[in-house]
């Protein structure tokens, strides 16, 4: 009889996640100059923001029974910033018809940005709550066969794959020059320019540049480890026809840590990812939007928006291959380089009153992209040691490999090329109806909204499971109408 191998997740909870916020001050100045035609805008925002973690104690739980320790009290992240305003505002021929506006801003990311949660900074969120191991059901009686308390491999069970379980060894410790001092907070600096142009008295169109990017980035380091505990290797993807050129070919670039280095106890270091190598993420797009309004109450707004994100941290992967990489995950190296296409979307809205009636008509357009589309294949391990010339390491029976890749540019969405696919566009009309009644100096409104009037059922959610990919799960909510009511006074 064939065993089965399966995948363990074991707990050590419960866990404690309070946090103290004890300081957080945001001051802002501005001003503004005007010299003839051209009108500047300067400002600047200091901010100070500083939290801390109150003592917390472990007591035994079933699968860590001498757990028994006290995390004491921690002043953690403290960032201080300086951010600028820059603004300027051209009227190109002195009529008041034409503008031309540039600006420069730095903003600063939420204190909740992906490499400094408040959760994660917490020591005790910092302390290995979970682990997985791999269990050989040998004897097909759906009971793991093992002590489950022990970090070593034993009976049906494979070794820890964290073996920090319920310790009083922090998982992640967190470089103190990247949470305290000035200029260390997560950011993204803006620039925008547009040329306003008013193509009657009342219609006018706008057409504008906006680029953004993004900086101190947080990088997690697994210490114990380097680049070297970790080989490279390929599977070959199944033959499909619901894949770019009919599946088959190869993912390379993939990691898996060395059996010998597999549940050596392990601590990470998050910091700022500039010390390992450059990281960007940039995004650019233009705008282009159009005001009208016409004779006897008519008004139209319409506009169409494209842009496009690019990511690289190709440097810091070459360094740090766990970031790609887990014990059931793996991504290919080619993924640290992301161009996204530029993705449209489009929106118009054109509203009448009735002034015999008081009436008021209104509809509702708009255009967006449709969803990325994965396909998560379970590559078995036998798959994977085709190429590797081992199985995968900590007895791991597969290991989940996205077959899309996504650095790739795709000519429109809806299409596939070198393996990007993006779903159908969401296109969807609403329409409203409302009666104003007059009572005496105040003003009541009943209105009839009927959203989704051409019943789409595009598709907002797939599923990403490679036997299931492009399965939806979620479509448009269908047409449905609601009637509300508003009292102004």
């Amino acid at each position: 009889m064939t065993p089965h191998t399966y995948l363990i997740t074991q707990y050590a909870t419960p866990y404690y996640d309070n946090w103290d916020l004890n300081r957080e001050i945001g001051v802002y100045a501005q001003d503004k100059w005007t010299i003839r035609r051209l009108t500047l805008t300067g400002g600047v925002r200091v901010d100070a923001i500083k939290t801390s973690f109150p003592e917390v104690t472990y007591g035994p739980i079933q699968f860590a029974p001498t757990l028994n320790f006290t995390l004491p009290e921690e002043v953690n992240a403290d960032w201080k910033d300086v951010t600028p305003r820059l603004g300027a505002a051209l009227d190109v021929f002195g009529d008041g018809r034409t503008a031309l506006k540039v600006s420069l801003n730095k903003y600063l990311i939420g204190v909740d940005s992906s490499a400094f949660r408040y959760g994660q900074l917490a020591p005790y969120n910092r302390v290995v709550h979970s682990t997985t191991r791999s269990w050989n059901d040998a004897n097909r009686n759906f009971v793991p066969d093992c002590d489950l308390t022990s970090r070593l491999a034993n009976g049906e069970c494979g070794p820890m794959a964290n073996p920090n379980l319920g310790q009083p060894i922090l998982s992640t410790i967190y470089d103190r020059d990247a949470i305290i001092g000035w200029g260390k907070r997560p950011f993204n600096w803006e620039f925008a320019t547009s040329v306003q142009q008013q193509l009657s008295p009342r219609v006018s169109i706008e057409a504008g540049y906006f680029r953004r990017w993004y900086g101190n980035f947080g990088a997690t380091d697994t210490i114990a480890l380097s680049a070297s505990d970790f080989d490279s290797y390929c599977i070959t993807a199944p033959v499909d026809n619901r894949l770019p050129g009919g599946g088959g070919h190869q993912i390379c670039g993939l990691y898996n840590l060395k059996p010998e280095k597999f549940g050596v106890p392990t601590q990470n270091l998050t910091t700022l990812s500039s010390k390992y190598g450059k990281e960007i993420e940039h995004w650019n797009g233009v705008d282009v939007s159009a005001t009208a309004r016409l004779v006897q109450g008519v008004r139209v707004q319409a506009g169409v928006s494209s842009g496009r994100t690019s990511t690289d941290n190709c440097e810091i992967v070459k360094q740090l291959p766990e970031v790609i990489t887990t014990a059931t995950t793996a991504l290919p190296t080619d993924s640290c380089h992301l161009d996204s296409p530029f993705l449209t979307q489009a929106k118009a809205m054109v509203s009448y009153t009735i002034p015999t009636v008081d009436v008021q008509v209104a509809a509702a357009v708009q255009s967006n992209p449709g969803p990325v589309v994965q396909a998560t294949f379970v590559a078995p391990s036998a798959l994977a040691a085709q190429s590797l010339g081992r199985p995968l390491s900590g007895g791991a029976g597969n290991v989940q490999v996205n077959l899309l890749k996504a650095n790739a540019v795709a000519e429109t969405p809806g299409t596939a090329t070198a393996g990007v696919v993006y779903g159908d566009r969401v296109n969807q009309v609403d329409l409203r109806v409302g009666k104003i009644l007059r009572i005496g100096d105040r003003r009541a409104t009943v209105n009839v909204d009927v959203y989704n009037v051409l019943n789409s059922n595009a598709v907002l959610i797939e599923s990403t499971a490679y036997r299931t990919f492009r399965t939806p799960q979620f479509v448009m909510t269908p047409r449905f109408v609601k009637i509300s009511a508003q009292l102004d006074f």
